[in-house]
């Protein structure tokens, strides 16, 4: 980003540089000629960035349809994984509620049955 902000600041168009010499003709300050160019060209600059959102963080907590689709596993199958205490849980109520980072700790130990010494 920094980088093409240099290059708009420092290559003006030629449609720039006339207007710099026919201003100084007139006698204007170099500054506010140079201030008026740069403005401009960041405007220009800016009208052309695309506008992004920032992506929102996806929270800790989820649900079990979300946790099928990570694991692969069917509903019948976490449940069964919950009651033997082989997946990580947050609530063993209902709903079930896991943690997101605590899946993917588990899941990068290779889904240990013992899940409580990994995670």
């Amino acid at each position: 980003m920094l980088i093409y902000f240099l290059e708009v600041v420092f290559s003006f168009s030629f449609g720039s540089i006339i207007k710099i010499y026919n201003d100084m003709q007139s006698h204007n300050s170099f500054e506010s000629i140079i201030r008026q160019v740069i403005r401009e060209e960041l405007e220009s600059a800016f009208k052309k960035l695309p506008i992004t959102a920032q992506p929102l963080a996806e929270p800790d907590k989820i649900f079990i349809e979300e946790l099928e689709k990570i694991t692969g596993y069917a509903k019948q199958t976490i449940y069964v994984k919950v009651s033997k205490d082989e997946i990580p849980v947050l609530s063993s109520g209902r709903p079930l509620i896991f943690s997101r980072k605590q899946i993917f700790n588990w899941i990068e130990c290779g889904r240990p049955k013992n899940w409580r010494e990994y995670v």
